[in-house]
């Protein structure tokens, strides 16, 4: 019982006078109560072929903003145009395509009027038809620029361009190539930047 007291009390000890040690401590990321944090979220509409067609692509990313230089966050997106499902033999059915996952981005002098940032989206997507009777999943990466302008303080408007990569296509007649390509982009964030 003794024994068992002291230890506690070592302990205890040890903590309190260790507090204003770890005060000072050096680290690697250095004093992260310095650092400013924001998040945004909105919609996204992206201009881009499908297996040679004009195609419209819509969905939406959003993201945790750290000290407004650097965005850990997530995006998805939709095919919204109708197209024919290339090589399968069954008739009337439309393709569907979509695909998501994590973003990272740098911004760059975000408090200047019109800034720019660059993004990778690197995740996964399918492609199916509208009846569900064909599907394939394969990887996407997609880098982006954009010219962002800054509307108001919690209104952000983006202009940009991207290169969407698939790999891991194999879906009737359709491969990598025809899921791949560039796009015009069209970016709107809402949040605290």
């Amino acid at each position: 019982m003794k024994i068992r007291n002291l230890l506690l009390l070592g302990i205890f000890a040890a903590g309190v006078l260790g507090a204003p040690a770890l005060a000072d401590e050096n680290t690697l990321l250095g004093d992260m109560s310095e650092i400013d944090h924001g998040g945004f979220g909105g919609p996204v509409v992206k201009f881009t072929q499908v297996d040679g067609a004009f195609a419209v692509l819509s969905g939406g990313k959003g993201g945790w903003i750290i000290d407004h230089r650097f965005v850990v966050g997530g995006g998805g997106y939709g095919l919204a145009t109708r197209h024919k499902a290339k090589g399968l033999e069954v008739s009337g059915q439309d393709l569907e395509m979509g695909y998501g996952g994590l973003i990272l981005e740098a911004i760059i002098a975000s408090d200047q009027l019109i800034h720019f940032s660059t993004e990778v989206l690197i995740g996964a997507g399918g492609v199916t038809t509208t009846r569900g009777s064909e599907e394939d999943a394969f990887f996407v990466a997609e880098p982006g620029v954009s010219l962002m302008l800054n509307i108001t303080k919690f209104f952000r408007m983006g202009f940009g361009a991207s290169y969407r990569y698939t790999a891991g296509v194999n879906f009737g007649d359709l491969d990598s190539g025809d899921l791949s390509g560039g796009a015009a982009v069209l970016t709107f964030k809402f949040g605290s930047f």
